[in-house]
């Protein structure tokens, strides 16, 4: 198999997450920070920074295909492995939940008839459910696919550019950011964090890039400078339709709500933003999946015997996977989801950098590692601000979303250390099971 190389594994990092920015995220982020979401867009871009430093770090320690469940287990404590592969799951599939109740709402736009509550979560459950069986087949997410998600969000960027560079006014900008509220800046780079975290993806694809140690750091870091320049284009011109509209934030439809006069591009907004609403569900459930079945092969939890079906999928975490984004897309709303998102994916990172710091103050090396920086004292700064930059931003949040995401933290803790011996047999209870080098499940292909 060809191996992936700066090309493929930038777009993995860029594709995996640019939606989540684009359709979602920038709405929501814009509706509190308003015109201090480019503030709030360099604040997310240093820490994620310092993140994805942090991660790489950890990847090339561990040296294989993992996540943030196999790599906090292996370099921090498995309990805490455990509850960060929890709060991986909750984040993607509260992330593919948000999209999935996006897409009927775009719908409306297109057939300019409006639906009740009732059918339009009935639409979001459709939509997952076929997407669950489409990942289920053997589709894959080729770097070919990713790239043309790319492609379809940058469209919406021109287009969007097309309509509103006339009204964008930067000296206005200049005296709007600075009479911003420093909370809702911070709200807005907690909430838009989560769309620079697709350099995570990587870490379960480890074995499929050509010199990995080489080209995952790059990649990760070009990935969120090509995203900084996207979100602040977008953030900017949103911010000028809105005003020229004279419109308020109408969560992610605002251009929407400002092309109504012109139907052509209307449509095509609106069908671009179902493509990559669609592949940002299948990627996020998917990935989903894959951390249920290392931890079901892992002998942590009760699910049913691994069921790897021809297409090299796993069958009965992809129905869990689907359940529970059919349950958030029902029960949450969408900004609640999103913020949750958001909050879990901040709480990981806060589990990487201490992960970092554990291996620096206890100098737990092993061969082949000599070179990283893990084994420099001075890089304990780097984790230190990344945590406690995490932890601001999480303050930030909502109490709803940081109650939901430490709802999630406890169960899993509670479940790990009381509720394993009450649901697993002994004989899957004291068994040992370690992620493989390669991964047995094909997230990729080339």
């Amino acid at each position: 198999m060809k191996k992936l190389g700066l090309f493929g594994t930038l777009m993995i990092s860029i594709g995996s997450m640019i939606t989540a920015g684009i359709a979602i995220l920038s709405g929501v982020a814009v509706n509190t920070a308003s015109t201090s979401i480019i503030v709030s867009i360099v604040i997310a871009v240093f820490l994620s920074f310092l993140g994805a430093v942090c991660y790489t770090q950890l990847s090339n320690f561990v040296g294989k295909d993992g996540g943030v469940y196999e790599y906090v287990k292996e370099t921090f404590s498995v309990n805490a492995g455990f509850i960060g592969g929890w709060l991986w799951i909750f984040a993607m599939l509260a992330l593919s939940a948000a999209a999935a109740t996006r897409i009927p709402v775009y719908i409306t736009f297109l057939a300019n008839i409006t639906f009740s509550t009732v059918v339009l979560a009935l639409i979001s459950g459709l939509f997952l459910v076929v997407i669950a069986l489409i990942i289920n087949s053997r589709f894959s997410f080729s770097t070919k696919l990713l790239a043309a998600i790319v492609a379809i969000n940058a469209l919406t960027i021109i287009l969007s550019l097309y309509y509103g560079i006339q009204y964008v006014n930067t000296a206005t900008y200049v005296l709007q950011i600075t009479s911003q509220n420093y909370e809702d800046t911070l709200f807005g780079a907690a909430v838009i964090f989560l769309a620079f975290s697709g350099f995570a993806m990587l870490s379960s694809i480890r074995s499929a890039i050509a010199k990995p140690e080489e080209t995952m750091g790059p990649a990760a870091y070009l990935s969120i400078a090509v995203l900084e320049v996207c979100y602040v284009v977008f953030a900017m011109l949103t911010i000028a339709i809105l005003a020229h509209a004279g419109l308020s934030n109408n969560g992610v439809f605002f251009v929407e709500a400002a092309l109504t006069h012109s139907p052509l591009l209307l449509f095509a907004v609106a069908v671009l933003r179902i493509t990559a609403l669609i592949g940002l569900c299948a990627l996020c459930m998917l990935s989903a999946s894959k951390t249920l079945y290392s931890m079901t092969n892992g002998a942590e939890l009760p699910l049913p015997p691994q069921k790897i079906n021809s297409s090299g999928k796993p069958t009965n975490e992809i129905i869990v996977s689907l359940v529970f984004a059919l349950l958030l897309a029902t029960l949450i709303s969408f900004n609640t989801l999103v913020e949750s998102a958001s909050a879990a994916m901040l709480l990981i990172f806060i589990l990487v950098s201490i992960s970092v710091l554990n291996l620096i103050f206890k100098k737990n090396r092993k061969s082949g590692t000599e070179h990283l920086l893990i084994n420099n004292k001075y890089f304990s700064v780097v984790a230190i601000v990344a945590v406690l930059g995490d932890l601001a931003l999480l303050l930030s949040m909502s109490a709803t979303s940081i109650g939901i995401t430490f709802s999630v933290l406890l169960v899993s803790g509670l479940y790990y250390n009381y509720g394993r011996v009450l649901v697993l047999p002994k004989n899957r209870l004291n068994k040992t099971t370690y992620s493989p080098k390669h991964s047995q499940v094909r997230e990729f292909s080339s």
